[in-house]
C-alpha cells in the first residue's frame, strides 16, 4: 500500500469526488472490471468504490478485488516491456491496482473504522524463481540455480518457493501436491456471462490450468486462460 496515496487521501488532497483513473496503479481497464464488479456506473470515483465496499467483511471485500482486479494477461509469459522478450509469468492480480484500492479503504477506515475492514497492504511477496522459472526453456531452464526442470516443465528448486495468489475461486501457482484431487476439481473455469472470460475462451483461452508436481508442490503452467468471472 502507497503510504503516500493514504496521505493524501486522508488529506483531502485526493477527495472522494476524484475519478478512479486518476490514482496510480489504476487505468481503464481495471476501472471498467471494478465498475462491473460493483455494479455502479462509469466513471468509478474514489468515493463511489468506498460506499460500494462499505461494511463488507474483509473475505467479502478480497473476493470482489481479486476478481475484478485479474491482470488481461493472467497465467501468461510476459516481457517487463512492452518490446521485451516473454521472461515473466505473469500473476493473476494486478499488484498496484490491489495496493491502490488497498490504500483507498485504508484511508476511509481510519475515519470510519467502524464500517471499514482492514486489507493486506500488498499481495504477498513471491519468489524470484516463482516469476521466472515458468517461462523458462528447458536449456535456459539448467543454467539457472533457482530452477529445475521436471517432465519437460521448468519449475523453481525449491518447493517452498513462494508463488503469486489467484482470483480466489481457483487454485494459487503454488500449492501442495498432497492437495492435488482438489487442485483438479477447483482448476475447472467457467465463463458464465462474463463479457472477458467469453473473450477468452473465443480466443482460445485455456478454461482448466495445468500443473506439473515437483516433489511436495504442484506448480502451475503458464498459458493464456479464461478469467475468471467477476
Amino acid at each position: 500500500m502507497s503510504r503516500r496515496l493514504v496521505d493524501r487521501l486522508v488529506s483531502g488532497d485526493i477527495d472522494p469526488t476524484t475519478n478512479l483513473t486518476r490514482i496510480p496503479g489504476i487505468g481503464e481497464y481495471l476501472e471498467e472490471r471494478l465498475a462491473r464488479a460493483l455494479r455502479r456506473a462509469r466513471p468509478l470515483t474514489v468515493g463511489s468504490v468506498q460506499r460500494a465496499l462499505r461494511g463488507r467483511t474483509r473475505e467479502q471485500v478480497l473476493d470482489v478485488l481479486h476478481r475484478a482486479l485479474q491482470n488481461r494477461r493472467a497465467n501468461q509469459c510476459v516481457g517487463r516491456s512492452p518490446d521485451g522478450p516473454a521472461v515473466y509469468h505473469a500473476g493473476d492480480v494486478n499488484e498496484r491496482g490491489y495496493e491502490a484500492i488497498a490504500a483507498i479503504l485504508e484511508a476511509a477506515r481510519r475515519t470510519d473504522r467502524v464500517a471499514y475492514t482492514r486489507l493486506p497492504a500488498k499481495l504477498p511477496k513471491r519468489s524470484v524463481a516463482s516469476q521466472r522459472c515458468g517461462c523458462r526453456t528447458v536449456g535456459e531452464c539448467g543454467r539457472d540455480t533457482l530452477c529445475r526442470v521436471v517432465d519437460g516443465v521448468c519449475v523453481p528448486r525449491h518447493a517452498r518457493a513462494r508463488g503469486f495468489e489467484s482470483a480466489m475461486t481457483i487454485p494459487n501457482q503454488r500449492e501442495k501436491a498432497a492437495h492435488h484431487r482438489s487442485v483438479r476439481r477447483r482448476s475447472k473455469i467457467r465463463t458464465g456471462r462474463d463479457l472477458d472470460a467469453i473473450a477468452d475462451h473465443r480466443a482460445g483461452h485455456a478454461s482448466r490450468l495445468e500443473y506439473v508436481r515437483a516433489g511436495d508442490a504442484l506448480w502451475r503452467r503458464p498459458s493464456p486462460r479464461v478469467r475468471v468471472p467477476i
